[in-house]
């Protein structure tokens, strides 16, 4: 999470007071202690001024939150004032964990009973210390135990939080409604307890990479007000998407045959999600054999279903026209036969009712180019796919998909276009006079390594990149965007760690003479 400096200064205080105030409570120095309390309310305002430009939902609610408990502690001199404060607290922080809940440890029976038992104490002392009031009293400590299981959805800071959040939570209760010295030092472990649980719930927001819109709320202008938006887009067809996208095939083919996992490939697409990645690039021949096509969307998606966060606005393109039979025998196939039946099953590794993006793939020379995009045009109009995009294609047959798509109908082309392979220029140039988007695909080089050493072979990338502190690879995909408003390149990835670098590359400012200094370098034209 990037907060502008002065955010982190305000916050530092805010913290610095509530330490105060917890070490004055201990040694009962009122004053100090009433200066502090004094002080964190204008403290937390300020920060909370402050972090707006984070353009985090998910923060800011979480602060809203913080702000309103803090509110109840410090100014709720009537039970039921304070009480209302807090629960006002607990359903903001509700709604901010809310798009978490599938990763909850809700899910796992151990944890569920934890929570479970501790709830039930906290209810029964609330409930048996305060007769008048235990309705309140056990909507409010049910909204604790809600708030604290969705917390855990979003990594082990926040859900520590949330458990520290019951047992403060539970002090508290005994405290207020107990008689006097029922418990020792109670002020002390409350705040200790309280103070802990807040921090550990901010620093868990702050550790969360994809902003959320605020969830609870359905107006539309609302969600456009609080979104996130984590990453500069463009447009692609019908859709805005992120400027940088996901090329997904290394996952599952690549020239040096290593394949991660499940668990990982997974991890990786929702580290693309995570960095404001919404555009990610599929295709049903990318698998590691012939008899298990599909595999890759499969995993992009298992990817989006199990993503704790938003996935509004996540466009799926995936590609079609290519075949793989036994022995791995390749061919080419754009009937409206093979196109329909290759549909349904991306549509069914998908999980999804419609395409967003279909790609043909590579062109079927037994076919007239424009009778094989009328096909796709068909698709299209049957309602199975929602644009039309080509690939590996010359700027003859980009003219063609024009003509027969009509204007505006034709949404991509993805065409091979790196430092070391530029002869897709006159593609990416007729594309952008066309308003076309034109999506390099391998913009690094390549799937066996060429993308890692992508700085030793161009050294002009290796030293831009170290006068920016960033990595060649942003710096190559920097310089491929700057080529125009309608280049969005989809860089391969098969760790986490690689797109969430690769995705930086969208905030990478270059000079004029950095940019002609990476013109300079590469292949053939």
């Amino acid at each position: 999470m990037t907060l502008p400096v002065r955010a982190w200064v305000w916050l530092a205080l805010f913290v610095v007071a509530s330490l105060t105030q917890v070490i004055a409570e201990y040694f009962h120095w009122e004053l100090i202690a009433g200066l502090a309390i004094v002080g964190l309310m204008p403290l937390l305002a300020v920060f909370m001024i402050t972090a707006r430009r984070s353009r985090d939902a998910l923060l800011r609610w979480v602060l809203i939150a913080l702000a309103f408990s803090w509110l109840g502690d410090t100014f709720g001199l009537f039970i039921v004032i304070k009480i209302m404060f807090f629960l006002v607290a607990q359903v903001a922080y509700i709604g901010a964990f809310w798009p978490y809940r599938r990763a909850s440890t809700l899910y796992r029976p151990g944890w569920l009973i934890g929570y479970g038992v501790l709830m039930a104490a906290l209810i029964i002392i609330m409930a048996r210390f305060a007769a008048g009031l235990w309705p309140a009293i056990v909507i409010y400590g049910l909204a604790i135990g809600l708030m604290a299981v969705l917390a855990s959805g979003l990594n082990g800071a926040a859900g520590a939080g949330g458990l520290v959040f019951v047992v403060s939570d539970t002090l508290i209760a005994i405290d207020t409604f107990a008689r006097p010295g029922y418990l020792p030092a109670a002020g002390f472990l409350i705040m200790c307890t309280y103070l802990t649980a807040q921090l550990l719930l901010v620093w868990g927001a702050l550790r969360v990479n994809h902003a959320v819109a605020a969830p609870g709320l359905r107006s539309d202008s609302w969600r456009r007000r609080l979104a996130s938006v984590s990453m500069q887009t463009r447009q692609l067809g019908p859709f805005t998407v992120s400027a940088i996208g996901l090329g997904a095939m290394p996952m599952s083919m690549n020239n040096d045959q290593q394949y991660p996992d499940e668990a990982k490939c997974i991890a990786t697409l929702h580290a693309a999600l995570d960095a404001g990645v919404t555009f990610i690039d599929t295709s049903d021949i990318y698998s590691p054999s012939w008899d298990t096509m599909g595999h890759n969307e499969t995993y992009v998606g298992k990817a989006i279903k199990s993503y704790a966060g938003s996935t509004d606005g996540v466009i799926i393109g995936t590609k079609g026209g290519i075949t793989r039979s036994e022995g791995d025998v390749w061919g080419r196939d754009a009937s409206m036969d093979y196109l329909r039946s290759a549909v349904e099953k991306s549509l069914r590794a998908l999980q999804v009712d419609g395409i967003d993006l279909y790609q043909w793939h590579r062109p079927d020379r037994s076919m007239v180019y424009a009778d094989a995009v009328a096909n796709f045009k068909a698709l299209v109009d049957e309602g199975k796919i929602k644009a039309v995009g080509i690939s590996n294609a010359n700027v003859e047959e980009i003219e063609i998909a024009i003509d027969v798509l009509g204007e505006g109908g034709l949404a991509s082309v993805q065409n091979e276009f790196s430092p070391r392979f530029r002869s897709s220029q006159d593609e990416l140039d007729f594309c952008g006079e066309h308003g076309v988007a034109f999506l390099p695909w391998s913009p690094l080089g390549g799937t066996g390594g060429a993308g890692r050493t992508v700085g030793d072979k161009f050294a002009a990338f290796a030293e831009i990149a170290a006068d920016h502190g960033v990595s060649p690879q942003q710096v190559v995909l920097a310089w491929e965007m700057s080529l125009g408003e309608h280049v969005i390149p989809i860089p391969g990835a098969r760790r986490p760690e690689s797109i969430t670098d690769s995705a930086k590359a969208a905030d990478l400012q270059l000079s004029k003479e950095e940019l002609d200094r990476c013109d300079a370098t590469g292949g053939p034209r």
